[in-house]
């Protein structure tokens, strides 16, 4: 484990959390403004870069429904194993 994956292992349980309290809840406002911008379409292909807990991947999955594929990748994930 590189030393990028475990930082983001240890903050990653506190994140979502530290978030509310440093934004006073705002992230969640300004999320669902970046969901409501994009307006992705039936097919659309999106990227979430650096997606942390993948909240706002999860927020982009619920407003399209079906037919949209949603990549979430960040510097903790790990390559799969063969």
């Amino acid at each position: 484990m590189t030393d990028i994956q475990a930082l983001f292992e240890r903050i990653a349980p506190l994140y979502d959390r530290l978030n509310d309290q440093l934004s006073f809840g705002l992230h969640h406002v300004w999320k669902q403004m970046a969901v409501d911008w994009l307006q992705l379409p039936a097919g659309a292909t999106a990227l979430d870069l650096c997606c942390g807990t993948g909240d706002l991947t999860c927020m982009l999955a619920r407003r399209v429904g079906g037919g949209v594929r949603l990549c979430c990748g960040t510097a903790g994930d790990r390559p799969p194993t063969q």
